[in-house]
């Protein structure tokens, strides 16, 4: 049933900022007082904990790509204060990602084992008093009630708390009477690894629900928080512990806290205390990856500095020291493995196991299926920031203006590409961009606008960009020319290097006004149609693939067809809605069918297209089992 009070949602919106960041008064306890800090407000909180909800259903406890056992054997040590490791890879071989030096194997994204650590501690204490399996069925359980209970006073509705109490409640009993699978001590560093990546994926979320609601309506801001989860990319990799997540919740919480720089009107903190969080963003994002931060510093430092009101020395001078502090982490950690603050691991020697390591000039090592080292295009010369500005960014805007064709395997059409089938069991398993997320077909709307401003004398295109629209777009090309010199590249499955693109795309799309008004006129229109796709549509997808008995590639290819159609038609009338109001209603449905394939995709490849590990709910297997490719 569609929620009654989407009216009293959009009401409270007209306040915006005050609503979604508003100060606690005093007589509201400490604990409330952060919650507003990190979430904005009570469904801030529901859609964190609602996400939360949703992945720890989908939760398979294991190892899906081959270099994650690197992080799963550096994690213990890093726990206990050492940043070396002794124990390899499966059957003794190295994994892509261990690196050697004077005979002690090392690591990386060591910003991503630092922040896991707790987790790694919290687990390993729980287990000791209560079994595991126990443990994260009452996690579920009471995610479910929270969700419920924050849901409902955000709705005013007593009615979704009680439910939510009730749901929590039955479905811990029926896991419980389905029977946990066992999980043993050894996994705790892969469920740490797991769980510190779900916390990061619902960060994202509620991120990206606050700046769409500051920038505009909470209703916007709820539709942008769920598509970012439910509908892109972000989704598929909520579980499996890659740095991309990370990163991607570190670039969201960087635009953020830059918008609020621009927009101090009812913000708990002042302008320059935003602009500092921004820079300290990305200070800790080079200790995930240093080049990945390099190129965060390098969009926000010339959007800030040609947007900024304030450029005096005292501003520049405490911006330019939280920046510096926040890279101490990973300078420090860079000179203890390597001897130099300016090499970070990933640049060492990768080891192949016994004594074996490989030159720079060797290139790059790979171990089992799915496992990917990017060592040998993406380096950081210690030498001089220019030659890495000319290697990495110069590399791949040479390579869009040379050969702009690169793009298409990127963004549009991949298919079977026999070079890199080859390492993914001989299968077309690599979607693209609007491939694995149609939503972002919504981003041409922009050409709607253009052709609709030219014609009529108010600003340009260009002129109406707000500074955080500059960033997002510098973003957006950055990510693209650092990695497209490598793209496409075996293992990816949805382009997982650009995962920051689809969270900044929900930006781009739901910053159009075209977008933005059918949401508001059509918001039924739009979930009866994401609804129908999901529910009726994911049935009819199930029966097609076990009538044709598709393989897993053959599955990924339909998922490919069907996307970029979707694309297509969400495309074409998202540019007629920006140019004849009549179109919204047609937009809002072809909106709702290219998020409704988002999520299908999403929940299928969790559920039904790969098998690995164990599922962490008794649930979600029985379900998998139904689904599970023969």
């Amino acid at each position: 049933m569609l929620p009654r009070r989407w009216d009293e949602l959009k009401m409270a919106s007209s306040n915006r900022d005050t609503v979604v960041t508003r100060v606690p008064t005093s007589g509201r306890t400490a604990l409330a007082t952060a919650r507003n800090y990190v979430f904005g407000d009570q469904l801030g909180v529901a859609l964190f904990l609602g996400t939360l909800s949703v992945f720890v259903f989908t939760w398979r406890i294991g190892v899906f790509i081959t270099d994650t056992h690197t992080l799963v054997h550096t994690l213990p040590a890093v726990a206990n204060g050492h940043l070396s490791f002794g124990a390899t890879g499966p059957n003794g071989l190295g994994t892509p990602g261990v690196h050697a030096v004077d005979g002690k194997l090392y690591g990386r994204n060591y910003g991503q084992l630092v922040a896991t650590v707790p987790f790694y501690w919290a687990i390993t204490a729980l287990s000791t008093v209560v079994d595991l399996r126990i443990g994260i069925l009452v996690g579920w359980s009471l995610l479910t009630i929270g969700f419920g209970h924050y849901l409902g006073e955000a709705l005013g509705r007593r009615s979704v708390t009680l439910a939510g109490a009730v749901a929590g409640l039955t479905l811990f009993v029926v896991n419980l009477s389905l029977g946990p699978m066992p999980l043993s001590t050894d996994q705790i560093p892969v469920l740490s690894l797991q769980a510190a990546t779900l916390l990061s994926t619902a960060m994202t979320s509620t991120l990206v629900y606050r700046l769409c609601s500051a920038m505009t309506t909470r209703t916007t801001g709820v539709v942008g928080g769920t598509l970012t989860v439910l509908a892109t990319a972000v989704g598929f990799w909520a579980a499996i512990p890659k740095r991309h997540t990370f990163t991607t919740m570190l670039v969201m919480g960087i635009v953020f806290a830059f918008y609020r720089s621009r927009h101090p009107d009812s913000a708990p903190l002042s302008p320059l205390t935003y602009r500092a969080v921004a820079y300290a963003l990305v200070g800790l994002t080079t200790w995930v990856h240093a080049a990945e931060g390099f190129i965060l510093f390098a969009g926000l430092v010339v959007v800030d500095l040609a947007t900024a009101e304030q450029r005096d020395a005292r501003t520049l001078a405490t911006i330019g020291g939280v920046f510096a502090v926040s890279l101490l982490p990973m300078l420090l950690t860079n000179f203890l493995i390597a001897g130099s603050p300016f090499q970070p691991p990933r640049l060492l020697p990768p080891y192949l196991g016994g004594e074996q390591t490989v030159s720079h000039s060797q290139g790059s090592s790979r171990t089992g299926i799915g496992g990917t080292s990017d060592e040998s295009t993406i380096t950081l010369p210690t030498s001089t920031a220019f030659k890495f500005l000319d290697i990495v960014l110069l590399d791949g805007i040479r390579l869009v203006l040379h050969d702009p064709g690169r793009l298409v395997p990127v963004y549009v059409r991949s298919g079977y590409i026999s070079g890199i089938a080859g390492n993914d069991l001989k299968q077309a398993l690599n979607l693209t961009v609007l491939e694995s997320t149609p939503i972002l077909g919504a981003t041409i709307s922009l050409i709607g606008g253009g052709i609709r401003r030219w014609g009529t004398r108010s600003q340009g295109l260009l002129s109406r960009l707000s500074p955080t629209d500059w960033l997002v777009g510098t973003y957006w090309v950055l990510f693209t020319t650092l990695y497209l010199p490598k793209l496409p590249l075996h293992a990816q499955l949805t382009v997982r290097y650009l995962l920051p693109v689809y969270a900044l795309g929900v930006y781009v799309v739901l910053r159009q006004a075209a977008i933005r008004r059918t949401l508001t006129s059509h918001i039924r229109a739009f979930t009866w149609a994401y609804a129908c796709t999901v529910l009726l549509g994911g049935q009819v997808l199930v029966v097609v693939l076990v009538v044709l008995r598709l393989s897993r590639g053959e599955a990924f290819q339909l998922h490919a067809l069907l996307g970029l159609t979707a694309a297509a038609v969400l495309a074409s009338s998202a540019v007629g809605a920006s140019l004849d109001e009549r179109l919204r209603a047609p937009t809002a449905i072809a909106l709702g069918f290219a998020a409704g394939l988002g999520t299908s995709f999403v929940f299928l490849s969790a559920l039904s297209y790969f098998q690995y590990g164990t599922y962490a709910l008794p649930l979600a297997r029985e379900l998998a089992s139904l689904l599970a490719l023969g």
